[in-house]
């Protein structure tokens, strides 16, 4: 092939390349923040407590999972790739592990137990929330729905007999869903 029929291949490919670029739409932005794991330190200073039927606010405070790794105590999980479009993205939540317990111990009297730390700990398999990132602000607020259970130190769930109905033991659930928010 000649010079000259060498250059015509390489214009004509570079030709069709522009002419299909101007009749698709624009591309979709780069990735601003990957799927990805985040990890949380949970500080105890009333900003995160549960309410136990019969007893109140307990303050919780978060001891590490892995304490020879970081000090976490709560891992989620941003499902999807994050573009943020006009300063924001939404993109599915997911809880991994959540490890708080109460400040001080709690008076456990009205369920016929002695005063004792309480753990909270996951229970069962967790649903699908979702986070919203608003760049400009550098704040984030997440609707995550979270199944845990109260426990003793030893890992015995708290079971409060004939509480809350007319039938059986149960053990405590709750149910954390418009409350995760970062200023």
């Amino acid at each position: 092939m000649s010079f000259v029929g060498k250059t015509a291949s390489v214009l004509g490919v570079v030709g069709l390349s522009a002419i299909a670029t101007l009749s698709i739409p624009q591309s979709a932005k780069a990735v601003d923040l990957a799927k990805g794991f985040d990890q949380f330190l949970t500080f105890g200073n009333g900003e995160s407590s549960i309410v136990l039927p019969e007893i109140g606010i307990v303050t919780l405070v978060g001891t590490p999972v892995y304490p020879e790794l970081s000090l976490s105590d709560t891992t989620l999980e941003r499902l999807e790739d994050c573009t943020f479009v006009e300063g924001s993205c939404t993109v599915p939540l997911l809880i991994h592990e959540l490890n708080l317990q109460s400040v001080d111990p709690v008076d456990l009297s009205p369920y016929g137990f002695d005063p004792s730390i309480v753990l909270i700990r996951l229970e069962g398999e967790q649903e699908t929330g979702y986070i919203t990132i608003n760049q400009s602000s550098q704040t984030w607020r997440a609707n995550l729905p979270v199944e845990a259970i109260a426990l003793f130190p030893d890992g015995t769930p708290i079971v409060v007999p004939g509480f809350g109905s007319q039938c059986c033991d149960r053990q405590f659930f709750f149910r954390c869903v418009n409350g995760w928010e970062y200023t």
